[in-house]
C-alpha cells in the first residue's frame, strides 16, 4: 500500500514509459489485486488506474508517444505489438492485433481486474481527445544501486526527492505526438542509471503505419547510451543536442521511418516530410549533415537477424537508406517542427512559415521562435536552463501529473482522472 501511494506521489515509474520494464513491473500488482486482502486489493487496483491512464493519454492506437527511458535504441524506431503494454492494449480497449501472449502478459489476462470507463474513453477516442499538453515530474536523481549479480549484497538504488530533475513533456494532436524528456544538463553521476539510460524523444503519426522521427544519440554498441541528450519543448516544436555528459554516445543522427513518411525532401538547409495527417521539418543548427547510407552497424545487424521470426528481417525496416540524418558536429543542435495540416494550407504554406521563424546565435545562446509563436533559448554551452517565452524550464512543477485528463499536486497521493463527464478520483 506505502509504495502504491509513493508511486501516485511522485510519479508511476522511474523508467518513464518503457514498455519493457514497466509490464515487468506492473505484472505483479496483479497478483495483489486479485489475492490480497482487501485494502491491499484496493491500492493495486488504483495503481493500475493510474498506469493506464498514463498511458492512454500519450498513445495513438497503441503506438506510444512521449518522452521516455530505457528504450533500447532499435526498439524505439517502432511499435512493440507483442509485448509491453501491447497485450493490456488489446485486453482491455481492443487496440491494436490480438497479441501472443507471454509470461508477462499472463496476470493481466487471468485477473479480474477491469480499468473503470473514463481510462477506457481517454484510450479509445483520439479525435476527442483533441489537443493538449501534458506535463509530469518523473524522478531520476539519485544514486544506482547493484544487484545481486555485481555486489556480495544487493544494493538499492536510492532516489533524491528534494528537487525536480526532469519535466516529461509532451503535445498530443490527434495527427500526432511529440514529447521528450527534458533534463537539467547534469554530470551522468547525478542521475540513477534506470532513468539516464536510453531516454528516447521524438514524434509519432497517426495513421496506419507506424511513422515516427527521433532525433537521438547513436549508441556505440547500437544499443545503450546514458545521459545522452537534453531539449527544451513547447507545443510540437522540438529543440535538442547531444550532451558532453554522454557515455557510450556517438553521432547525433535523426532517424526517419521509410513507411508513412514522404521521401525528405532538403530546402534552403531544411529537411521537410510530410506524413498522413500532418508535417515536419528538421534543422540542423550548425554544421550540416550527411544522409546515413550505409546498412546497420554490424553488432546490431547480427542481433536482429537472431531475433527476427525467420524471412522476417528487413534492414531498411531499421536505418532506412537516405532517411537518417548524421549530423557532421555531434554537438550541434537539432530543431524538429510538427504542424497537423488542418492547422495550414498546404505543405508549400508550412515550408514557407518553416522558413521564415527568426533563429540565430548570440555567443553559446540559441535564439529561435518556433512556427507557434513561442521565443526559446537555448544554451549550447549546457551552462543555462533553456527558457520558453521567458520563463525557465522548471523542473520541479507543483503537479507531478498535469494534462486535461490527469492530475495531481506532487506528494499528495489524490490523482483525478477526467475525461468529459467521467471522472473517477483515486485517494492513495
Amino acid at each position: 500500500m506505502v509504495y502504491c501511494r509513493e508511486r501516485a506521489r511522485k510519479s508511476p515509474c522511474i523508467e518513464m514509459m518503457s514498455d519493457d520494464y514497466n509490464s515487468t513491473l506492473i505484472k505483479g500488482f496483479y497478483n495483489f489485486y486479485d489475492f490480497g486482502d482487501p485494502q491491499v486489493r484496493r491500492s493495486a487496483g488504483l495503481l493500475l488506474d493510474l498506469y493506464l491512464a498514463y498511458w492512454a493519454q500519450e498513445q495513438i492506437d497503441g503506438v506510444q508517444g512521449g518522452g521516455r527511458s530505457r528504450i533500447y535504441f532499435y526498439n524505439g524506431l517502432s511499435q512493440n505489438r507483442n509485448h509491453g503494454n501491447a497485450p493490456l492494449a488489446w485486453f482491455y480497449f481492443g487496440i491494436g492485433k490480438q497479441p501472443t501472449v507471454y509470461g508477462h502478459d499472463m496476470n493481466a489476462a487471468l485477473s479480474d481486474y477491469r480499468p473503470p470507463a473514463v481510462v477506457a474513453d481517454i484510450a479509445i477516442d483520439v479525435q476527442g481527445r483533441g489537443r493538449y499538453e501534458v506535463r509530469q515530474r518523473p524522478q531520476g536523481l539519485g544514486t544506482q544501486g547493484r544487484p545481486m549479480t555485481t555486489a556480495v549484497t544487493t544494493v538499492p538504488t536510492e532516489m533524491r526527492t528534494d528537487g525536480g530533475g526532469i519535466l516529461r513533456y509532451s503535445y498530443c494532436d490527434p495527427a500526432f505526438i511529440v514529447g521528450t524528456p527534458m533534463t537539467e544538463a547534469r554530470p551522468l553521476n547525478d542521475w540513477a542509471a534506470i532513468s539516464a539510460q536510453n531516454r528516447w524523444q521524438g514524434v509519432i503519426f497517426s495513421g496506419k503505419h507506424d511513422a515516427r522521427i527521433v532525433p537521438t544519440v547513436l549508441p556505440q554498441d547500437s544499443r545503450v547510451a546514458n545521459n545522452a541528450f537534453w531539449s527544451a519543448q513547447s507545443k510540437g516544436s522540438l529543440i535538442t543536442q547531444k550532451l558532453k555528459y554522454h557515455k557510450r554516445g556517438t553521432d547525433m543522427i535523426v532517424w526517419m521511418s521509410k513507411e508513412g513518411l514522404s521521401a525528405p525532401v532538403e530546402e534552403d538547409g531544411v529537411v521537410f516530410v510530410e506524413a498522413e495527417n500532418a508535417y515536419a521539418a528538421v534543422r540542423v543548427v550548425w554544421g550540416g549533415y550527411k544522409w546515413m547510407e550505409t546498412e546497420l552497424p554490424a553488432e546490431l545487424r547480427d542481433r536482429l537477424e537472431r531475433l527476427a521470426p525467420a524471412g522476417a528481417f528487413n534492414t531498411t525496416r531499421f536505418i532506412p537508406e537516405n532517411a537518417t540524418m548524421v549530423l557532421n558536429e555531434e554537438y550541434a543542435p537539432v530543431i524538429l517542427e510538427v504542424m497537423a495540416k488542418g492547422d495550414i494550407k498546404s505543405f508549400d504554406a508550412f515550408k514557407a512559415k518553416i522558413k521564415g521563424c527568426e533563429m540565430r546565435m548570440d555567443a553559446a545562446i540559441l535564439r529561435y521562435t518556433t512556427i507557434y509563436g513561442d521565443a526559446l533559448t537555448f544554451d549550447t554551452s549546457f551552462s543555462e536552463t533553456p527558457s520558453i517565452s521567458g520563463k525557465r524550464v522548471n523542473y520541479a512543477p507543483q503537479k507531478v501529473f498535469e494534462s486535461p485528463f490527469l492530475n495531481a499536486d506532487y506528494n499528495s497521493g489524490v490523482v483525478t482522472i477526467s475525461k468529459g463527464t467521467r471522472k473517477k478520483v483515486p485517494e492513495f
